[in-house]
């Protein structure tokens, strides 16, 4: 049987950009305070075993692949910088 000590409900991450395979997504943080927000990044790739599909967290095939994830690097970049604005005039 679980309790709510054990039963932890993760937030939907704040951005998500996703080009062809490749997707970036982005959670806000708080740090100790709850004053400043802090930024967490993720980048990986989707690909398929079979009929079921995959996710491979930061690695990249290949140029292509290099060339998706730094424009979903640079959005999440953007998005950051535009959130932190928000949340500083917030405060």
């Amino acid at each position: 049987m679980e309790n709510e000590n054990t039963i932890t409900k993760k937030s939907p991450p704040v951005f998500e950009r996703r080009l062809k395979d490749i997707r970036c997504t982005v959670w806000r943080n708080t740090s100790g305070d709850g004053k400043r927000p802090w930024y967490s990044v993720n980048l990986g790739r989707t690909y398929y075993q079979g009929d079921e599909p995959r996710e491979a967290a930061g690695s990249l095939n290949g140029l292509p692949d290099i060339a998706l994830g730094i424009a979903c690097l640079k959005a999440a970049e953007e998005f950051i910088e535009q959130d932190t604005a928000v949340q500083a005039r917030a405060a």
